[in-house]
């Protein structure tokens, strides 16, 4: 843009001066023809004398060029150096599998089994004259009697580790589960086995689900039932022992 501008101004400032120059290029040729003229006729005594006065326009001084201020070059930046290619790497073949070398076979020698040599039995000798007899060990008396040990029956100590039984006896009637109403509304049916710990004198210790039917308020019903029974003590040989037993309970509609 201040280039553009510097040179109109500079344009400018040639054409004045140009029209100057021609100005004062017609004034002098204008001067010199009517000297001329003058010269050639001369003026009657008395007659007015012509004088032209010729005013000089001033030639257009050309505005003083304003100094552009410096422009700092700014020097270009160096191209970064470009980096060496790298080289492509040198593959080195894979080394080669050693062949192992296999051990060989140990050959084991078969021991032979030893065969016993018969013992060589002992010839009789020439100067014995009859064989001898083999002499049998007198028999003691105390080998010879019958031995009589006493036998006696220690009774049967019970023990706390219940007995599996398979058949109980009940005190009264056998236990029947109340089938709960909720289940009734709800078709529940099922198979409970309750499996009941009984002790020495027919009192219930424990009962809990064996097999559940799957459905919880038939259990309650069956573990209930159970708590309430009454059972026989179970005896063998007239001693009681704690006794466990399964008992199951079928739920049907």
């Amino acid at each position: 843009m201040q280039k553009v501008f510097r040179q109109s101004r500079c344009q400018t400032a040639s054409r004045g001066f140009a029209l100057a120059c021609t100005v004062l290029l017609h004034a002098a040729a204008a001067t010199l023809i009517l000297a001329h003229l003058h010269r050639a006729t001369p003026a009657p005594p008395g007659a007015p004398v012509l004088v032209s006065v010729v005013q000089l326009l001033p030639a257009r001084q050309a505005p003083a060029k304003t100094a552009a201020p410096p422009v700092a070059q700014t020097e270009p930046e160096p191209a970064p150096p470009t980096p060496p290619e790298p080289e492509p790497p040198v593959r080195e073949p894979p080394p080669k599998p050693e062949a192992t070398a296999r051990p060989k076979p140990v050959m084991r020698k078969r021991e032979r089994p030893r065969i016993p040599r018969p013992a060589r039995r002992a010839q009789p000798s020439a100067s014995a004259g009859h064989t001898q007899k083999p002499v049998t060990p007198p028999v003691t008396a105390a080998a010879s009697a019958p031995r009589t040990a006493a036998t006696t029956t220690a009774p049967a100590v019970p023990t706390n580790e219940p007995r599996h039984v398979s058949t109980i006896a009940y005190l009264g009637s056998p236990p029947r589960p109340h089938y709960p109403p909720a289940a009734l509304r709800r078709h529940q049916t099922g198979e409970v086995v309750v499996r009941v710990i009984i002790s020495a004198t027919g009192a219930v210790v424990n009962a809990s689900v064996e097999r559940s039917s799957g459905h919880s308020l038939l259990d309650d019903a069956a573990l209930a039932a159970v708590r309430k029974a009454r059972f026989r003590p179970h005896t063998e040989n007239g001693v009681a022992y704690t006794a466990m037993a399964d008992i199951p309970f079928n739920f049907v509609l």
